[in-house]
């Protein structure tokens, strides 16, 4: 299922679907079950659109090289559109990620005791989407404030981390 939304998501986005977060935002109150498939959704979204990173293959290595040279020489010289997964990060940048990271440390505060999975899949959504979209120091600091609240020092002593 995730996937399936993932796709209607890189597809749909930008043309059809704009209110694709708002919608997906409204269903949390459904509990940690929506919560699970948003915080999925957005795990899948970074692998499958943000990240850069993920290369599978030596091909497709090289041939993603050749497609953002190419991009960045037809956006530059010839003033075309930027590639459609750029596109779709800054539409999410100006329209979705602050609410969207929002919810992320909302988890984290809500379901720190009762749902440690969720908590984990929050954690790796700030994570992966750290990177590519600035989060303001207001987010980094409640994210270090959160982390330095118990449980997590025993978490971290427990596995022989230092807390942040």
């Amino acid at each position: 299922m995730v996937n399936i939304l993932v796709r209607l998501f890189s597809q749909e986005y930008l043309a059809s679907w704009p209110t694709f977060f708002d919608e997906l935002l409204a269903l949390l109150s459904q509990g940690p079950p929506m919560v699970d498939l948003f915080l999925r959704i957005c795990l899948t979204i970074d692998e499958e659109i943000v990240a850069r990173y993920i290369l599978r293959t030596d091909q497709e290595a090289s041939l993603a090289t050749q497609i953002v040279t190419l991009s960045a020489l037809l956006v530059t010289f010839l003033k075309a559109k930027p590639p459609h997964t750029i596109m779709q990060k800054d539409k999410m940048r100006e329209k979705d990620i602050e609410r969207i990271v929002e919810v992320w440390y909302q988890v984290l505060a809500t379901f720190y005791e009762t749902h440690p999975d969720l908590v984990n899949l929050a954690l790796s959504c700030i994570g992966a989407y750290a990177c590519e979209f600035p989060l303001s120091l207001r987010y980094i600091h409640s994210a270090k404030t959160f982390m330095l609240t118990p449980p997590f020092p025993l978490i971290f002593s427990q596995r022989g981390l230092r807390s942040p």
